[in-house]
């Protein structure tokens, strides 16, 4: 969990509890990466079906909504990438793209497996 800009970080009350949430929330946040990581192995391989595609694009929209309630802008605009190029009934399958949508799902995958930030004694 980081500093998030809005809210005041220095009650070290609100800090704990914001640790104890990041630490629930990690296991669902790390099974929604895992839908995405799904996706680009179906979307490379030409087998993406549309259930799987909305499912992906779902996933991305929540990612993007509370990365950011705990600090993580950069994986927020990753989700909101993932989330409008899955957004569409055929996704554009271009190098590029998919390159792009990989690295964005790398961004995520870096999120989750952070180790929650300690608290400093």
């Amino acid at each position: 969990m980081r500093e998030a800009a809005t809210a005041d970080l220095n009650n070290p009350q609100l800090r704990a509890a914001l640790a104890t949430v990041w630490e629930k929330s990690l296991p669902l946040l790390r099974q929604r990466v895992q839908v995405l990581q799904q996706t680009m192995v179906h979307l490379r391989a030409g087998t993406l079906h549309a259930t799987l595609r909305e499912a992906a694009a779902s996933e991305a929209h929540r990612l993007a909504g509370l990365l950011g309630t705990f600090g993580y802008p950069e994986g927020t605009e990753a989700a909101r990438l993932l989330e409008v190029a899955l957004d569409v009934p055929l996704p554009d399958t271009t190098a590029t793209v998919l390159d792009g949508m990989e690295a964005a799902v790398a961004v995520l995958v870096g999120i989750v497996s952070e180790a929650p930030q300690q608290e400093q004694p």
